[in-house]
Protein backbone atom coordinates (compact mmCIF):
# COMPACT_ATOMS: atom_id res chain seq x y z
CA UNK A 1 0.00 0.00 0.00
CA UNK A 2 1.67 2.97 -0.80
CA UNK A 3 0.81 6.71 1.01
CA UNK A 4 0.05 9.82 -0.01
CA UNK A 5 0.46 13.22 0.58
CA UNK A 6 -2.04 15.35 -1.21
CA UNK A 7 -3.90 17.97 1.13
CA UNK A 8 -1.55 18.04 4.34
CA UNK A 9 -0.34 21.37 3.48
CA UNK A 10 -3.62 23.24 2.53
CA UNK A 11 -6.35 24.41 3.88
CA UNK A 12 -9.73 23.33 3.57
CA UNK A 13 -12.82 25.40 2.80
CA UNK A 14 -11.29 28.38 1.45
CA UNK A 15 -13.81 29.00 -1.57
CA UNK A 16 -17.62 27.02 -2.25
CA UNK A 17 -17.81 23.83 -3.37
CA UNK A 18 -20.68 22.05 -4.45
CA UNK A 19 -20.73 18.11 -3.03
CA UNK A 20 -23.21 15.82 -5.12
CA UNK A 21 -24.89 13.09 -3.58
CA UNK A 22 -25.63 9.92 -5.79
CA UNK A 23 -29.10 9.20 -7.00
CA UNK A 24 -28.70 5.28 -5.74
CA UNK A 25 -27.50 6.56 -1.82
CA UNK A 26 -30.06 4.22 0.33
CA UNK A 27 -31.47 7.65 1.73
CA UNK A 28 -32.64 8.84 -1.51
CA UNK A 29 -33.74 5.88 -2.81
CA UNK A 30 -35.44 5.12 0.65
CA UNK A 31 -37.40 9.16 0.52
CA UNK A 32 -38.23 8.51 -3.27
CA UNK A 33 -40.79 5.91 -2.38
CA UNK A 34 -42.41 6.95 1.54
CA UNK A 35 -45.82 8.17 1.43
CA UNK A 36 -44.97 11.76 2.73
CA UNK A 37 -48.24 12.87 2.80
CA UNK A 38 -49.56 9.41 4.23
CA UNK A 39 -47.60 9.79 7.32
CA UNK A 40 -48.34 13.09 7.79
CA UNK A 41 -52.15 12.38 7.60
CA UNK A 42 -51.29 9.47 10.26
CA UNK A 43 -49.55 11.75 12.90
CA UNK A 44 -51.76 14.92 12.45
CA UNK A 45 -54.53 14.10 14.41
CA UNK A 46 -52.42 13.14 17.44
CA UNK A 47 -50.79 16.10 16.82
CA UNK A 48 -53.55 18.11 17.61
CA UNK A 49 -55.13 17.10 20.40
CA UNK A 50 -55.73 19.84 22.58
CA UNK A 51 -52.92 20.31 25.74
CA UNK A 52 -53.33 20.82 29.29
CA UNK A 53 -53.43 24.89 28.56
CA UNK A 54 -56.53 24.52 25.78
CA UNK A 55 -54.23 24.63 22.76
CA UNK A 56 -52.99 22.19 20.52
CA UNK A 57 -50.51 24.39 18.30
CA UNK A 58 -47.49 26.17 20.80
CA UNK A 59 -44.27 27.34 19.72
CA UNK A 60 -42.58 27.23 16.13
CA UNK A 61 -43.71 26.00 13.38
CA UNK A 62 -43.64 21.93 13.19
CA UNK A 63 -43.12 21.33 9.93
CA UNK A 64 -44.02 17.48 9.11
CA UNK A 65 -41.81 16.65 6.38
CA UNK A 66 -38.29 18.08 7.82
CA UNK A 67 -39.35 16.64 11.54
CA UNK A 68 -40.78 13.31 10.48
CA UNK A 69 -37.72 12.61 8.41
CA UNK A 70 -35.56 13.67 11.82
CA UNK A 71 -37.32 11.08 13.33
CA UNK A 72 -36.78 8.29 10.54
CA UNK A 73 -33.15 9.21 10.86
CA UNK A 74 -33.12 8.56 14.34
CA UNK A 75 -34.90 5.03 14.13
CA UNK A 76 -32.57 4.10 10.77
CA UNK A 77 -29.09 4.83 13.10
CA UNK A 78 -29.99 5.05 16.61
CA UNK A 79 -29.39 8.13 16.94
CA UNK A 80 -30.20 11.13 19.89
CA UNK A 81 -32.26 14.17 19.46
CA UNK A 82 -28.93 15.86 19.12
CA UNK A 83 -27.13 13.58 16.71
CA UNK A 84 -30.18 13.84 14.64
CA UNK A 85 -29.76 17.15 14.36
CA UNK A 86 -26.11 17.15 13.80
CA UNK A 87 -26.73 14.40 11.07
CA UNK A 88 -28.74 17.00 8.51
CA UNK A 89 -25.44 19.84 9.15
CA UNK A 90 -22.33 17.31 9.49
CA UNK A 91 -22.43 14.83 6.10
CA UNK A 92 -20.85 17.56 3.92
CA UNK A 93 -18.13 19.00 6.71
CA UNK A 94 -17.59 15.05 7.44
CA UNK A 95 -16.27 15.20 3.85
CA UNK A 96 -14.62 18.57 3.71
CA UNK A 97 -12.66 17.37 6.89
CA UNK A 98 -11.43 14.25 5.33
CA UNK A 99 -9.89 16.36 2.29
CA UNK A 100 -12.52 16.50 -0.67
CA UNK A 101 -11.52 19.06 -2.81
CA UNK A 102 -8.12 19.37 -1.91
CA UNK A 103 -7.02 15.28 -2.58
CA UNK A 104 -7.41 14.40 -6.23
CA UNK A 105 -9.33 12.11 -6.91
CA UNK A 106 -10.89 11.84 -3.69
CA UNK A 107 -13.28 9.12 -2.71
CA UNK A 108 -14.50 7.46 0.76
CA UNK A 109 -11.95 5.49 2.15
CA UNK A 110 -12.37 1.57 2.33
CA UNK A 111 -12.73 0.09 5.28
CA UNK A 112 -10.38 -2.53 5.43
CA UNK A 113 -7.72 0.26 4.54
CA UNK A 114 -8.75 2.11 7.62
CA UNK A 115 -8.02 -0.85 9.48
CA UNK A 116 -5.31 -1.48 8.26
CA UNK A 117 -3.67 2.14 8.90
CA UNK A 118 -4.90 1.58 12.35
CA UNK A 119 -3.29 -2.09 12.80
CA UNK A 120 0.12 -0.34 11.59
CA UNK A 121 0.02 2.12 13.95
CA UNK A 122 1.31 1.00 17.56
CA UNK A 123 -0.81 1.86 20.97
CA UNK A 124 2.16 4.15 21.89
CA UNK A 125 2.18 6.02 18.34
CA UNK A 126 -1.82 6.52 18.82
CA UNK A 127 -1.92 7.73 22.57
CA UNK A 128 0.50 11.21 21.53
CA UNK A 129 -1.74 11.24 18.44
CA UNK A 130 -5.11 11.74 20.29
CA UNK A 131 -3.52 13.44 22.68
CA UNK A 132 -2.21 16.03 20.64
CA UNK A 133 -5.59 16.56 19.30
CA UNK A 134 -6.80 17.39 22.35
CA UNK A 135 -4.52 20.08 23.16
CA UNK A 136 -5.10 21.54 19.97
CA UNK A 137 -8.58 22.12 20.52
CA UNK A 138 -8.74 23.93 23.27
CA UNK A 139 -5.89 26.22 21.88
CA UNK A 140 -8.20 26.87 18.92
CA UNK A 141 -10.95 27.35 20.76
CA UNK A 142 -12.65 24.26 19.71
CA UNK A 143 -13.41 22.57 23.01
CA UNK A 144 -13.31 24.64 26.38
CA UNK A 145 -11.82 21.93 29.37
CA UNK A 146 -12.80 24.08 31.86
CA UNK A 147 -16.28 23.08 30.92
CA UNK A 148 -15.64 19.80 30.35
CA UNK A 149 -13.39 16.88 31.21
CA UNK A 150 -12.96 13.49 30.26
CA UNK A 151 -11.04 10.61 30.59
CA UNK A 152 -11.27 6.72 29.93
CA UNK A 153 -9.19 4.55 32.82
CA UNK A 154 -9.11 1.19 32.63
CA UNK A 155 -11.35 -0.41 35.32
CA UNK A 156 -12.67 -4.04 36.26
CA UNK A 157 -16.14 -5.40 35.17
CA UNK A 158 -18.90 -4.83 37.69
CA UNK A 159 -19.42 -8.23 38.27
CA UNK A 160 -21.37 -10.28 41.32
CA UNK A 161 -19.02 -13.13 42.39
CA UNK A 162 -21.45 -16.34 43.07
CA UNK A 163 -22.28 -16.85 46.99
CA UNK A 164 -21.41 -20.11 48.24
CA UNK A 165 -24.92 -21.21 48.27
CA UNK A 166 -25.32 -20.38 44.52
CA UNK A 167 -22.13 -22.69 44.25
CA UNK A 168 -23.59 -25.52 45.92
CA UNK A 169 -26.83 -25.04 43.92
CA UNK A 170 -24.79 -25.81 40.41
CA UNK A 171 -22.73 -28.73 42.16
CA UNK A 172 -25.85 -30.48 42.80
CA UNK A 173 -27.06 -30.00 39.28
CA UNK A 174 -23.86 -30.82 37.84
CA UNK A 175 -23.94 -34.26 40.03
CA UNK A 176 -27.28 -34.85 38.54
CA UNK A 177 -26.66 -34.17 34.98
CA UNK A 178 -23.81 -36.74 35.42
CA UNK A 179 -26.08 -39.49 37.50
CA UNK A 180 -28.59 -39.16 34.60
CA UNK A 181 -26.00 -39.33 31.82
CA UNK A 182 -24.85 -42.85 33.76
CA UNK A 183 -28.06 -44.03 34.11
CA UNK A 184 -28.74 -43.70 30.30
CA UNK A 185 -25.21 -44.92 28.76
CA UNK A 186 -24.76 -47.74 31.40
CA UNK A 187 -27.24 -50.38 31.43
CA UNK A 188 -26.45 -50.97 34.96
CA UNK A 189 -26.97 -48.27 36.42
CA UNK A 190 -30.90 -47.59 34.41
CA UNK A 191 -32.98 -48.83 37.74
CA UNK A 192 -30.36 -47.91 40.25
CA UNK A 193 -31.13 -45.31 43.05
CA UNK A 194 -30.81 -43.03 44.33
CA UNK A 195 -32.31 -40.34 42.62
CA UNK A 196 -30.66 -36.21 43.04
CA UNK A 197 -33.30 -34.53 44.96
CA UNK A 198 -32.65 -31.06 43.79
CA UNK A 199 -35.80 -29.13 44.82
CA UNK A 200 -34.78 -30.06 48.22
CA UNK A 201 -31.07 -28.34 47.90
CA UNK A 202 -32.77 -25.49 45.70
CA UNK A 203 -35.26 -25.24 49.39
CA UNK A 204 -32.53 -25.16 51.70
CA UNK A 205 -30.87 -22.57 49.74
CA UNK A 206 -33.61 -20.51 49.04
CA UNK A 207 -34.17 -20.14 52.65
CA UNK A 208 -30.65 -19.15 53.78
CA UNK A 209 -30.49 -16.64 50.53
CA UNK A 210 -34.06 -14.77 51.61
CA UNK A 211 -33.11 -15.28 55.24
CA UNK A 212 -33.04 -12.72 57.73
CA UNK A 213 -30.54 -10.52 57.31
CA UNK A 214 -31.09 -8.80 61.55
CA UNK A 215 -30.71 -12.17 62.86
CA UNK A 216 -27.26 -13.67 62.35
CA UNK A 217 -28.69 -16.78 64.34
CA UNK A 218 -30.25 -17.69 60.91
CA UNK A 219 -27.42 -18.39 59.06
CA UNK A 220 -26.18 -20.17 61.89
CA UNK A 221 -29.07 -23.04 61.36
CA UNK A 222 -29.95 -22.28 57.41
CA UNK A 223 -26.14 -22.74 56.15
CA UNK A 224 -25.30 -26.38 58.14
CA UNK A 225 -28.94 -27.64 56.76
CA UNK A 226 -28.10 -26.47 53.19
CA UNK A 227 -24.42 -28.14 53.58
CA UNK A 228 -25.97 -31.31 54.81
CA UNK A 229 -28.38 -31.61 52.21
CA UNK A 230 -25.84 -31.09 49.23
CA UNK A 231 -23.49 -33.31 50.38
CA UNK A 232 -26.28 -36.42 51.01
CA UNK A 233 -26.82 -35.88 47.07
CA UNK A 234 -23.24 -35.67 46.10
CA UNK A 235 -22.23 -38.56 48.45
CA UNK A 236 -24.21 -41.14 47.17
CA UNK A 237 -23.70 -40.78 43.28
CA UNK A 238 -20.21 -40.58 44.26
CA UNK A 239 -20.69 -43.70 46.19
CA UNK A 240 -22.08 -45.23 43.02
CA UNK A 241 -19.03 -43.90 40.62
CA UNK A 242 -17.06 -45.66 42.56
CA UNK A 243 -18.09 -49.00 41.09
CA UNK A 244 -17.29 -47.66 37.80
CA UNK A 245 -14.52 -49.50 35.67
CA UNK A 246 -12.08 -48.14 33.63
CA UNK A 247 -13.37 -49.91 30.12
CA UNK A 248 -17.15 -48.39 31.08
CA UNK A 249 -15.89 -44.87 30.82
CA UNK A 250 -15.13 -44.50 27.09
CA UNK A 251 -18.89 -44.94 26.28
CA UNK A 252 -20.31 -41.58 28.57
CA UNK A 253 -19.61 -38.29 26.66
CA UNK A 254 -16.18 -36.24 27.28
CA UNK A 255 -18.00 -33.63 29.42
CA UNK A 256 -19.37 -36.10 31.40
CA UNK A 257 -16.40 -38.09 31.78
CA UNK A 258 -14.35 -35.10 33.13
CA UNK A 259 -17.10 -33.91 35.40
Amino acid sequence: MSIGFAGLDTPCCLQPGTIEVSPTHPLLQLAQVIPWQALADRVLPELQRTTTKGTWWLGGTLTLRLHRGVVLLQWLYHLTDRQGEWALRDPAAYQLFGGRGLVDPWHPPDPTQSEALRARLSPETQRPVAHAVAVWAPQRGCADPAAMDSASPVQEAHLASPSEAHLMVNMVLMVHKVWTSMQQYMAFFADFMPCVAIKAVKAKARAYVLRDRKHPEQAQTTWPELWHEALTQMHQVRQSCDVVLDADSPRMPGNIRRA
